[in-house]
């Protein structure tokens, strides 16, 4: 999917004697009284662009060059790696970097990945659950449920009805993040995809997290390189949703180019079991690849994880029983969890769907 995105932005300058910037940052200099030339604009636009704009974006460079030598292996998560404005980045192959959900990595020169880039899980699954203290007069008290993260889409998925009645609810997922909003909103992304909704044998599976890469240069995902944000999900816990796939995004003043390989997959749903429909599949994520100059020759795989399997059917009078989570929503909707009918017979839970991949041809400096 290819999809050209033309900004146009104004901007007015109010030009006084003391020019409010700070020393060195624009060459020409002028006093009341003085003629604004061509060239003195021109460097005065410039200067403005930069410090307002690309410096903000694709950051100072402050943190030098990073190289990952074949061999090594980086946790950022464990590590006190704060500064993330580099000048170039290069992972070489057999590198591995872990990074956490919501990671912003800005380099005032390349980024080149020949290794893996493995992004940690962000947004936690929900949980369903009760102990023998939560029954009271005959009812039961979900003192114990949970929310899912909804990441950074509107809506969390929800957990299935519980309750001692023959027919429940499924789960339903929470809402997508829609294309024409991931064009437009992709820098206001903070965490990543939605997880999926808890069911009785545990808690939902964690959505996949959010890498960006914003660089003045080239951004390169070389042949070999891999980046990895896949959500998680449990086909052993009955009735868990799974996590949607998260987010990637590439982005380059200059040009874009992956050979290699981007995952943002979701998980799978739980099976069913004797109180517990099965769970949904997490939807696929969202990889975005914005640059004046985009060439996409590898493989990107945003696909939906796979519904839980009706292994085995609720038993019918079991108190109290709970129909199947939700999947966890992200580029794709997540898939329903299986309800329970009035004769107590589950159906099916549903997949998730596919995410998608989006091509920008633009600066992205300019679409913040």
């Amino acid at each position: 999917m290819k999809t050209t995105s033309g900004i146009v932005c104004g901007a007015l300058l109010a030009l006084s004697a003391s020019w409010p910037v700070g020393a060195g940052e624009i060459v020409d200099t002028f006093s009341p009284g003085d003629t604004l030339t061509a060239t003195m604009m021109n460097n005065i636009k410039a200067a403005v662009n930069d410090n307002n704009t690309a410096v903000r974006f694709y950051g100072d460079g402050s943190a030098g060059d990073l190289t990952l030598a074949s061999g090594a292996s980086v946790n950022w998560l464990l590590t006190a790696q704060s500064n993330l404005n580099f000048q170039n980045v290069t992972i070489e192959s057999g590198a591995n970097l872990y990074v956490p959900a919501g990671t912003t990595i800005r380099c005032t020169g390349d980024f080149v990945n020949n290794g893996t880039i493995n992004v940690w899980t962000g947004s936690g699954g929900g949980k369903t659950g009760y102990t023998d203290v939560d029954f009271v007069a005959e009812s039961w008290i979900r003192s114990q449920d949970t929310m899912p993260g909804r990441g950074d889409t509107p809506r969390a998925a929800t957990s299935g009805q519980m309750g001692t009645e023959n027919s429940l609810f499924a789960g339903f997922p929470g809402d997508r993040i829609v294309p024409t909003v991931a064009a437009g909103s992709f820098m206001s992304f903070r965490w990543g995809g939605g997880a999926g909704s808890g069911g009785w044998g545990g808690v939902g599976g964690s959505g996949g997290g959010l890498l960006k890469v914003l660089c003045k240069g080239d951004v390169r995902n070389e042949t070999g390189g891999t980046i990895s944000a896949n959500g998680y999900g449990s086909a052993a816990n009955p009735g868990t949703g799974g996590g949607s796939g998260g987010i990637v995004v590439l982005a380059s003043q200059q040009r874009v180019v992956n050979e290699g390989s981007i995952e943002a997959k979701g998980g799978p749903g739980g099976v069913s079991n004797s109180v517990s429909g099965a769970g949904g599949g997490g939807g696929g994520g969202i990889v975005i690849l914005v640059a004046p100059d985009v060439t996409n020759n590898g493989t990107v795989d945003v696909s939906a994880g796979a519904a839980g399997v009706e292994s085995t059917q609720p038993v019918k009078g079991t108190n109290p029983r709970y129909g199947g989570g939700a999947g966890g929503s992200s580029g794709g909707r997540g898939g329903r969890g299986s309800s329970l009918n009035a004769s107590g017979i589950s159906a099916s839970a549903e997949d998730g769907f596919d995410g998608y991949v989006l091509e920008i041809q633009a600066n992205p400096a300019t679409m913040m």
